[in-house]
């Protein structure tokens, strides 16, 4: 494509608005056929001319390819942004305003001499009808998928993003034979190379991974919608500024390198800028989802709610505009059987919205699942394979084979039907005047959960079905469940203020200083029961959870068991260390910290002396419950006078469910030390 003259914001509003300042508004007309769409046809011409464009009514989605009144078309893929400066173009004849990012990217598809049929949702729907945009949004599977190309937008070159695109495209063409090399390492069935191996060690290459971060890190990767749009489109290509490159060699590049910092090789430790590249790598978690809609794929598991609830987990810190389109922006990829239990109306309230979700997602029964079923983890390497599962005897086993052999009962994952109540928080909740324990799926700040980040590897009910009922103002869940224990001591948050811009670096630093003061209560314990002995590696497994964070899911190792605080303390302060060994086990803390972390939970003790990581809000006097049909521990708080689901906890002695037996030997019948809880 022709390289686009650059011109600042103020001439290109100067220009735009000079020449369509006096032009009527534009006006849509009806769509008339229920499978039909509008496309934007984008009028050739120079950089500096007026951006012109015209609608086609009535492009018939159920043509078939062969059909000679098929039209052959596009569809754009961007970040529509929320606010900001609009720019005017010419649009049938008549003023329309779109947003600085949609339009850097006509004047970049624009051709010097033919026209160019395209389809954007900013133009393509009306976008105050919203009766017309709920049906259009439907037909979204159908529009990228039938369209030639897909044309991702990241936006105008900045950060070295041309760098980083000649790169991939370089390496690409080197894949294949790289590849063959004996010596490659291999992950899941992904390539790293040797190059990547010794070239992330040294400091000239610091400048293009710092790039390649942040070209990963645009808020193109975090919109709801492209979730859909990349999932089934036939040949996507990214554009930034003038740049091009496939989308295929764009994965494989980046999935190469993903790879090697997943496996954490010796050298990864060196770079800690590379290590978000691990938690927040969008572009490959997108491909995972978009790999099953290849031609050729096996056929995917099931798309029902079981499918939405991992979905809406994945993606819990992606954006929109719209808060019901965190739910509606996947309702395109369900199963056409399941998406006919939804019905898109951005008229309906929101908090009705996500509660109908709520009951959607809530299974009957507690199921045995097959190792086949896809994860509900929100990283990349929980989806893309599983290699354990829980048997009936409660033991983890490795693969699918070993768990038939070893178990007696059906294989099951330890999913329980109301695991989906640990995804909300009565400080989320409350903001938008829903029930404590309705989860807000547009507070994006939500990234994990400990069901998400330990691969579902709890069982703190048991096989307990839930037994839960709604009111009829669906004010209030009535269910049943144990009350465990009482918090007694929070180790609140204690992070220093920051004037300076935040890396990875600081993040470590002010995450050192909570371990420190979290070090400090617990060893607190005994004054809270003598009987309650300092458990150095409770403590730490506590903090991660009892996971360890690679692609394998197991359990935290045994050296975590003597980790000393000054282990950490050294990292941070030192991390140009001269062995990367020595810097693993303290590494790997880091990174899975800084993951629990993220969730804004904070470590706690409750009155027989549990190590716990409590959910935000958590205060003295608040309740920790197992609920029936609940896998993960959660905390009950009286708040206003009504009790309340305050949100998910880890406490170290409940997780396995094993307290139930032990209730059991000690003579308790579990009915009567069975409650009813009333959340509102």
């Amino acid at each position: 494509m022709a390289a686009t003259a650059p011109m600042t914001g103020m001439e290109v509003l100067q220009m735009q608005i000079s020449k369509t300042l006096y032009k009527p508004k534009h006006k849509y007309e009806k769509i008339k056929q229920d499978q039909a769409i509008r496309l934007v046809t984008i009028l050739p011409g120079a950089p500096t001319d007026d951006m012109q464009c015209y609608t086609r009514q009535e492009i018939d989605l159920l043509l078939d390819r062969s059909s000679p009144y098929f039209v052959q078309f596009d569809a754009l893929s961007y970040c529509w942004g929320s606010g900001g400066v609009r720019v005017p173009i010419t649009l049938d004849g008549c003023i329309f305003w779109v947003g600085q990012l949609l339009f850097a990217a006509l004047r970049r598809l624009r051709k010097p001499d033919v026209k160019y049929d395209i389809w954007i949702d900013a133009i393509s729907i009306n976008q105050s009808d919203l009766k017309e945009k709920a049906v259009q949004l439907q037909l979204m599977q159908d529009i990228y998928r039938t369209a030639m190309k897909t044309v991702v937008w990241l936006g105008l070159e900045a950060d070295d993003s041309s760098a980083v695109i000649e790169y991939i495209r370089a390496n690409a063409e080197l894949e294949p034979e790289r590849s063959k090399n004996p010596m490659s390492n291999r992950w899941l069935g992904m390539t790293t190379q040797n190059d990547y191996f010794y070239t992330v060690r040294e400091p000239q290459w610091l400048p293009l991974w710092t790039a390649m971060f942040h070209l990963c890190a645009r808020n193109y990767w975090m919109r709801m919608w492209i979730i859909q749009e990349l999932s089934v489109s036939r040949n996507p290509v990214v554009l930034c500024g003038n740049d091009e490159v496939k989308w295929a060699d764009f994965e494989l590049v980046i999935g190469s390198i993903f790879a090697m910092v997943a496996d954490r090789v010796p050298g990864a430790t060196y770079f800690l800028h590379l290590w978000p590249l691990l938690d927040d790598s969008f572009p490959l978690l997108l491909d995972a989802e978009r790999h099953e809609h290849r031609e050729g794929s096996p056929p995917p598991p099931p798309r029902d709610a079981r499918w939405l609830l991992g979905a809406l987990q994945r993606y819990r810190c992606f954006e929109s505009t719209e808060p019901h389109d965190k739910v509606y922006a996947l309702l395109g990829l369900l199963d056409p059987s399941v998406r006919k239990s939804f019905k898109v109306n951005y008229k309906r309230d929101i908090r009705k919205v996500f509660f109908d979700t709520l009951k959607f997602l809530i299974p009957p029964r507690r199921r045995a699942e097959s190792a086949d079923d896809v994860a509900t983890g929100h990283a990349p390497m929980v989806t893309v394979t599983m290699n354990f599962a829980i048997g009936a005897d409660g033991e983890l086993h490795e693969t699918a084979e070993s768990a038939a052999a070893n178990a007696d009962g059906p294989m099951t994952r330890a999913h329980g039907p109301l695991n989906v109540l640990c995804l909300a928080s009565h400080v989320s909740s409350s903001r938008r005047g829903m029930p404590s324990w309705v989860p807000d799926w547009s507070d994006y700040t939500i990234k994990t959960s400990v069901d998400d980040l330990t691969n579902n590897r709890f069982t703190a009910s048991q096989k307990l079905e839930a037994e839960y009922s709604f009111n009829r103002m669906d004010k209030m869940l009535k269910v049943k469940g144990f009350l465990v224990d009482v918090v007694t001591r929070v180790a609140g948050w204690d992070t220093p203020a920051r004037t300076g811009p935040r890396t990875i670096t600081t993040d470590f630093e002010d995450l050192l200083v909570e371990v420190r003061t979290w070090y400090t209560q617990a060893l607190t314990s005994g004054l809270i029961d003598p009987d309650v002995p300092w458990r150095q590696g409770a403590f730490w497994k506590t903090l991660v959870y009892d996971t360890f964070p690679t692609g394998y899911f197991f359990g935290a190792p045994d050296e975590w068991e003597e980790m000393e605080l000054s282990a950490l303390q050294h990292f941070v302060a030192d991390n140009d260390l001269t062995s990367a060994e020595e810097a693993l086990l303290p590494s790997e803390y880091m990174i899975q910290l800084r993951r629990t972390a993220s969730g804004g939970k904070a470590f706690g003790l409750s009155s027989t002396g549990m190590y716990m990581m409590l959910p935000p809000g958590a205060k003295m006097g608040d309740v920790v419950c197992v609920l029936w049909g609940c896998d993960i521990p959660v905390v009950l708080g009286d708040r206003d006078g009504k009790s309340v689901l305050i949100g998910e906890v880890y406490c170290d002695l409940l997780m396995d469910g094993t307290w139930i037996d032990r209730a059991r030997e000690s003579g308790l019948n579990l009915a009567d030390i069975t409650k009813t809880f009333r959340l509102y």
